[in-house]
């Protein structure tokens, strides 16, 4: 089997047959948090995990190093719209308007139509993807920089349809402290990305059921499970 290569500058594929960059999107959610995977093999490289984070409100130009100030902006305008977005739908599910397996489920679908019109943008122009694990890269890499303002730092594979993607510092998870006690909180952190990663696979033609995983604070885990059609 095919070893997975370190994440690098992406060489454009031959134009031949390929995987289709779009099709038509599907409706059903597929978002579950805190489900794992085994027997899968190492690639694109490995990170050590960070440890000792501690509660920061908002990026510095220290956290982001290499960042403009219009970037920086950017980066913090996502954030508050992400952390209003959790906080009022758990506000209203706790005044009796819904419950919060329904908050997860609705914060999926936000993330899946997000996911859906980014990656029609950022691949407007890209050539045809050669199979399934060059769109797992462009994903770690392209998609995942674009969105978070870093790569993915670890891709495992078991070559029969499950990836797994860690982030050892993801952007969503690093204002809150690396306690333990905070571990039940991070599923609904996770939920709109979860649904970011299925929409953009979804566009390009990949059906798949994601899923989170978090141990230790700001390190996460997303499992992708392609579903054969």
């Amino acid at each position: 089997m095919p070893e997975i290569a370190p994440l690098g500058a992406r060489k454009p594929p031959s134009a031949e047959a390929g995987t289709p960059r779009s099709s038509a999107p599907e409706a059903a959610a597929g978002c579950c948090l805190g489900s794992s995977a085994s027997g899968l093999k190492e690639g694109l490289g490995s990170a050590p995990a960070r440890s000792g984070w501690a509660w920061s409100s908002f990026p510095s130009a220290r956290d982001l190093p290499g960042m403009n100030k219009s970037e920086m902006a950017d980066e913090a305008l996502f954030l508050l719209l992400h952390n209003e977005m959790v906080s009022g739908l758990y506000r209203a599910a706790e005044q009796g308007d819904g419950e919060n397996g329904r908050c997860i489920s609705k914060l999926e679908n936000m993330g899946f139509r997000v996911g859906q019109g980014l990656i029609e943008r950022f691949t407007k122009d890209t050539a045809r993807f050669k199979d399934e694990l060059d769109i797992m890269k462009f994903i770690c890499k392209d998609f995942w920089t674009t969105v978070f303002k870093k790569q993915i730092d670890n891709l495992r594979t078991n070559h029969q349809g499950i990836y797994v993607l860690q982030d050892n510092k993801f952007r969503l998870l690093t204002q809150m402290s690396a306690g333990k006690q905070y571990l039940e909180h991070a599923p609904k952190y996770l939920a709109f990305t979860c649904g970011l990663i299925r929409g953009a696979l979804s566009n390009l033609g990949i059906k798949s059921i994601v899923t989170a995983e978090v141990s230790t604070m700001p390190a996460c885990k997303f499992q992708v499970m392609i579903q054969k059609i």
